[in-house]
């Protein structure tokens, strides 16, 4: 990816069983704030996946004050018509909270910042 955008992507990994980042109440595996922060500059949809486990990060909606995140999953594995209400219903693309994370998983993130073009 970088050799066509040279642009460096941030990558991180988190281990089956490690603690939470976030809030004790939260299971999340990055920071609200910098996941916040990657979507307020760079904008890009965030990878994650683990084991057999994939998922595209579209946005989070982040309470500060209560201590309480959501993320809007999309599932990549969705093979279907385009029918947006069905989607949603099913869950294909939808807010998650931290009950939707697999505690005993481990996950890659990649955080794919915007391509530099001329």
């Amino acid at each position: 990816v970088e050799t066509f955008h040279s642009k460096v992507r941030k990558l991180k990994n988190v281990k089956k069983g490690r603690k939470p980042l976030l809030f004790t109440s939260c299971f999340i595996f990055l920071p609200a704030r910098q996941l916040a922060l990657h979507f307020d500059t760079n904008g890009t949809p965030v990878m994650i996946g683990g084991a057999s486990l994939a998922h595209t990060i579209l946005g989070i909606d982040w309470n500060q004050e209560l201590g309480k995140v959501r993320w809007l999953i999309l599932d990549p594995h969705y093979k279907g018509a385009e029918d947006l209400k069905t989607i949603h219903k099913k869950g294909w693309c939808n807010w998650k909270d931290e009950s939707f994370w697999k505690k005993n998983a481990s996950y890659n993130i990649l955080l794919p910042g915007r391509p530099n073009l001329l």
